[in-house]
């Protein structure tokens, strides 16, 4: 916002005409004031001497005028001589003799001792400024005159060392040669923010406060300032009688703990005291850069119950921020559905409702703290505060370890039940069964029941959990369900010690699962002598047209598939395995014969294919089918 300085009403007076030294009027005035002088002095002779005749009467008179008028040309002639003749001499300037910091709207007054001759008067003022000069204090009328005022017609530059010079002065007789006359003022420089409450960076600051930016000196029609604040609002600003001190008083409260940041800004101005305007406004640079927070509303810092559980004997205790009014609190809390007690305070800061009757089991409550409710420091709670709590009730079971329908359970893991409460102990353990059965031992840790069977749990089996209705609780209501949980234990993993050799050829993979099928069963046999023993069959690949792998490998072993080579099946593998070792060729096995076969330590080698495969045939020269997989 910009705040122009007030224009003050400087009206500039029009100088004086001339006007005749000697007029009508005063001739008048000379005449009755002789006449009045005279009849007084006949009044007098008459009540001392008492003449005997009118002559001589007259006589007096006639001699009494003569005496009255030399009187008057002797005492004019000498008062005269003293006004007209000697040379004026300079008593008193505004502003004075090397006066500093003079305000700009000054108008510039010389006063000389006695009268001066207005004739061939020069007046400057340096650096020059438009404005006019008037003769004041004249002895009668127009005339006479012992003083010189200048009237700017703008105001006077900041910060400027002004010259006054007054040329040719003479006195009203013009008997002597002309006398000079100077003098020198600085004008005020443009003010500065000196101060500015509140402080950079304050904390704490009340939200009815009003701002004030303190000046170094008067700002009298030198500048103008602009003052922002972020975030904006609305404020009223009143410059001080001194002009030293701009107020800025917000329409509404400031926000609670929130940071203002307040810019100053200033502009120089040059305004026309005739026309009451401003004429001139220079750069704007800024003054002050500052911020200030606002006190923060009141908040709780801690609070309880909270949460679920709650047991019906809990107070409810409140920890305030800062200290608060207390009426205000305690008018501004209520509770939903409503509690029955006695508000209690520890200190201003720590407030409790102490219940009058227990609280309802299984009920949710809420709390409120009403907008409003307000702090020794002012502030106030902006916002309804509530908050909620839940009373215990019926004991429940919150979480089962594994999970329900959880899966992998190591059969040597511990079970374990947590309850939403304390319950007893042995009521608890009471009514814990696992089905299919198992026995174990029980151990404790805070709510939480664990079930560590004597003997490990079977593997791949489904167990239950249950939990039977009426467990016996400590501060709360008996249990009035039943809970279940199931889960599955782990798979049994058998791992054999086969050995991993990579295949020695793109098409050798059947070939490589046997080296390492036979090599676990000591015979160490290299895929060459393994293929030589299988055999190939020559049969070329034309068209639909190809070799048997139900006899020999099919194809060049470092072919590409399906184009130069294919591979060989179970049957020529069986045959070279049986050689070494007890083996044996199956078709359309379950999952359970192969795992069964495993689990006797037997290495399987399986026919399958990759997700890309898919089903293709070809003929034998014999025209015998031959199903594979192409990928």
């Amino acid at each position: 916002m910009v705040i122009p300085p007030v224009l003050a009403n400087s009206e500039t007076p029009n100088p004086l005409a001339g006007s005749p030294l000697i007029t009508p009027d005063l001739i008048v005035i000379y005449f009755i004031f002789f006449i009045l002088i005279l009849g007084l002095a006949d009044l007098i002779i008459h009540f001392i001497r008492r003449p005997k005749n009118l002559k001589e009467r007259l006589k007096i008179l006639l001699i009494l005028g003569i005496l009255i008028k030399l009187l008057v040309i002797g005492g004019g002639s000498a008062l005269a001589a003293y006004v007209f003749l000697p040379a004026p001499k300079v008593i008193y300037t505004s502003p004075s003799v090397m006066a500093e910091g003079v305000g700009n709207q000054t108008k510039i007054e010389i006063q000389f001792d006695r009268p001066v001759s207005r004739n061939d008067l020069i007046k400057e003022v340096s650096p020059e400024i438009p404005g006019i000069w008037r003769f004041e204090l004249g002895a009668y009328k127009t005339h006479i005159f012992r003083k010189l005022t200048f009237y700017p017609d703008l105001t006077l530059q900041p910060d400027t060392n002004y010259t006054v010079k007054i040329s040719n002065i003479k006195n009203l007789a013009e008997t002597a040669s002309g006398q000079d006359y100077s003098y020198s003022f600085k004008t005020q420089m443009i003010p500065q923010v000196d101060t500015v409450e509140p402080k950079d960076s304050a904390q704490e600051v009340q939200i009815n406060s009003a701002i004030k930016v303190n000046l170094d000196s008067p700002n009298d029609l030198l500048a103008e300032f602009n003052f922002n604040f972020n975030p904006n609002f609305e404020f009223e600003t009143k410059l001080s009688a001194d002009k030293k001190t701009y107020t800025l008083y917000p329409k509404e409260n400031l926000k609670q703990g929130t940071t203002y940041k307040l810019l100053v800004n200033k502009i120089p101005i040059r305004s026309d005291l005739k026309e009451e305007k401003i004429i001139f406004r220079g750069d704007e640079t800024k003054e002050f850069e500052g911020s200030f927070t606002t006190k923060p509303p009141p908040e709780i810092k801690s609070l309880s119950p909270t949460g679920q559980e709650v047991l019906v004997n809990s107070n409810l205790n409140f920890t305030f921020s800062k200290p608060m009014v207390r009426e205000s609190v305690e008018k501004g809390f209520s509770t939903e559905p409503r509690i029955k007690g006695n508000f209690g305070w520890r200190d201003e800061q720590n407030f409790n409702l102490e219940l009058a009757e227990s609280l309802k089991y299984e009920t949710a409550y809420k709390v409120k703290l009403a907008k409003g409710i307000l702090a020794k420091d002012g502030s106030f709670i902006e916002a309804d505060l509530t908050f909620e709590f839940t009373t215990i009730g019926a004991v429940k079971v919150v979480y089962f370890t594994p999970k329900a329908g959880s899966g992998g359970f190591g059969i040597n893991n511990k079970i374990v039940v947590t309850f939403d409460q304390s319950v007893d102990k042995p009521s608890a353990e009471s009514h814990f069964s696992i089905a299919p059965t198992r026995t174990g031992d029980f151990s404790w840790s805070g709510n939480s029941l664990s079930f560590k069977p004597k003997e490990a749990l079977n593997y791949d089996t489904n167990y239950t959990i249950t939990i039977g209705l009426g467990i016996k609780s400590i501060s709360g209501l008996d249990s009035k369900q039943t809970f279940k949980s199931t889960f599955t234990t782990e798979s049994e993993i058998t791992k054999i010690a086969v050995p991993a050799y990579l295949q020695q050829y793109p098409l050798s993979c059947e070939i490589a699962a046997l080296r390492m099928a036979l090599s676990f069963r000591g015979a160490n046999l290299s895929e060459d002598t393994i293929l030589n023993q299988v055999g190939f069959d020559p049969t070329p690949h034309q068209g639909n047209t190809w070799g048997n792998p139900y006899q020999a490998f099919v194809g060049d072993v470092k072919g590409r598939q399906m184009v130069t080579g294919y591979g060989v099946y179970w049957g020529p593998i069986a045959r070279v395995a049986t050689a070494y070792r007890g083996a044996a060729a199956f078709e359309g096995w379950s999952l359970n014969q192969l795992t069964l076969a495993v689990l006797s330590g037997n290495p399987v080698v399986v026919w399958v294919y990759s997700l890309g495969g898919y089903p293709t045939y070809w003929w034998t020269p014999a025209g015998e089918k031959i199903y594979a997989v192409s990928g």
